[in-house]
């Protein structure tokens, strides 16, 4: 019986006149994702893997496993990725400034207790007058107190000052912003 020269499928393959399709069996959806395990899934899922449903090859089969196993994994990444960086908590609480309101060329502290859980982060302090970053700062933490403490400009009267605290731990930033008219 001459069958006549090979023919082409659609996807370029060559077709020799052997079928390739596969119904896969209970069996062999129990031995692919586990004895038992087609109970657990949701009613839709358990319809698609039956194996009285004609149109399902074994090449579609392992698609759908191998994009059930890519989201299992991708979720699984995520989970354990965010764990590792678990961000810690920041507090600020402002104790006092001094004096208040700030007065033109003369001295100014800001007195903050900062709390970090569970370890020691960073702290920052910044300051703008009229609009204009303010850079000759200073900043000591001891314990868990910290005083920022600066000279104000003597062009700054009437103008706005503005002081900002920063701390932060890992990806946990907190920051507490005061704002004032310098007399």
């Amino acid at each position: 019986m001459d069958e006549g020269p090979p023919t082409r499928s659609r996807s370029t393959d060559i077709d020799f006149g052997v079928d390739y399709s596969y119904e896969p069996s209970g069996e062999d959806i129990d031995r692919a994702i586990g004895q038992g395990a087609r109970e657990a899934l949701p009613a839709a899922v358990a319809k698609s893997l039956s194996p009285h449903r004609k149109g399902r090859t074994l090449n579609r089969m392992i698609s759908w496993l191998a994009a059930l196993a890519a989201v299992v994994l991708a979720a699984a990444t995520t989970l354990t990725s965010s764990a590792q960086g678990v961000p810690g908590a920041v507090r600020i609480e402002v104790l006092s400034v001094k004096p208040s309101p700030p007065r033109a060329a003369a001295p100014f502290e800001l007195v903050a207790r900062v709390e970090f859980a569970p370890a020691p982060g960073s702290i920052r302090c910044s300051v703008w007058t009229g609009g204009r970053r303010y850079r000759d700062i200073r900043l000591v933490w001891e314990n868990s107190i910290a005083r920022c403490f600066f000279r104000v400009p003597a062009g700054a009267r009437g103008k706005r000052l503005t002081v900002a605290l920063t701390a932060s731990l890992g990806s946990s930033t907190t920051r507490t912003t005061l704002a004032f008219r310098v007399s």
